[in-house]
């Protein structure tokens, strides 16, 4: 069971829903939704999934939760790329939330790059606690209940023995503090 809980919230999961998420927000919908969720997935989702599933057959990391620390920042930074990749080519939609997603993203991913240097977090918990909160954000407090997913997967985690409480707790507190301070920045500009 912890194992499907973990595979349902997979990271790039998570991200591929977000962002048509942001597509839909931003006023994309029909045969223009189904493009663009397209070119996102092609371009944002399948790459890093592709090289991150071959380093795990050729042994350059040990498993695809990128559990080794130091094996971690070397994916991460390829990750980084890829998502450098991605706002390039996510510019070039005519949509403004679409283009705050992908800025979002970028923040997020090298905040979370940075602490990989010195410490694991969650990316799992990191990752479902942003989708959390930007469902409850878009849609409304009658989505919190949303919310027992957090715990559900950071049992899951834990049963599975790739992070620490402390690891979970980390990726929780870190997509809160991005999320705060994102969305205030936001409602200045």
């Amino acid at each position: 069971m912890a194992s499907l809980i973990s595979r349902l919230l997979e990271p790039l999961t998570l991200i591929f829903f977000l962002f048509g998420l942001a597509l839909w927000q931003s006023g994309v919908t029909g045969m223009a939704l189904v493009r663009a969720l397209g070119l996102v997935f092609f371009v944002g989702i399948v790459p890093p999934a592709c090289l991150l599933f071959f380093a795990v057959q050729r042994k350059w990391v040990t498993n695809w939760d990128l559990s080794n620390r130091t094996q971690r920042v070397k994916a991460l930074g390829v990750f980084l790329f890829f998502l450098v990749i991605d706002l390039y080519v996510g510019w070039k939609f005519p949509y403004p939330f679409f283009h705050q997603m992908l800025l979002y993203f970028i923040v997020l991913f090298l905040g979370f790059f940075l602490l990989t240097l010195r410490w694991k977090i969650s990316g799992h918990m990191t990752m479902l606690t942003t989708t959390v909160l930007f469902i409850v954000n878009f849609f409304g407090w009658q989505w919190a209940p949303l919310v027992l997913l957090i715990p559900l997967l950071g049992w899951s985690r834990l049963v599975l023995k790739r992070h620490t409480l402390g690891q979970i707790i980390g990726g929780v507190v870190y997509a809160s503090t991005i999320f705060i301070v994102y969305s205030q920045f936001l409602s200045v500009i």
